[in-house]
């Protein structure tokens, strides 16, 4: 069954290993390129605050997606969200923005911040820690 497949693939990626210690996925940082930052200073710096972009408590979580053909039209989004939300079986109808494949971009910089901002505490994403932590203890 495809379902208990996706829950197991969770509950199997809910630790990354580095260096013979095992990191929950939830804190893993290894997926934050800093080289972004100097991508969104060049390209979007009038969409994205860069004190918050420093901050150490997004790079778990923070991914942004890239566009070559359109830089200005880069956009952003959570790593855990768009790759757990779904296989942990959540609601659907609380799927936030950042979960997205394609990602966000608001249209102004106050926009993106509250986006970001509030992101790391809402209840959609401390629903995809809580199961990944849960499923975690099980195995």
């Amino acid at each position: 069954m495809d379902s208990e497949i996706e829950i197991q693939q969770a509950k199997n990626n809910a630790c990354v290993q580095t260096d013979n210690l095992a990191i929950p996925v939830w804190e893993d940082t290894s997926g934050f390129d800093p080289n972004w930052l100097t991508l969104i200073r060049q390209y979007q710096q009038d969409l994205f605050p860069p004190h918050l972009m420093k901050k150490e408590s997004i790079k778990p979580w923070f991914v942004y997606y890239f566009n070559e053909n359109d830089k200005a039209k880069s956009t952003y989004g959570c790593r855990l969200c768009k790759e757990y939300y779904d296989q942990l079986k959540l609601n659907p109808v609380h799927k936030p923005v950042l979960a997205n494949p394609e990602g966000t971009l608001k249209r102004d910089r106050h926009q993106n911040t509250n986006t970001i901002s509030k992101h790391r505490l809402s209840k959609s994403h401390m629903a995809v820690i809580a199961a990944l932590k849960a499923s975690k203890r099980k195995t």
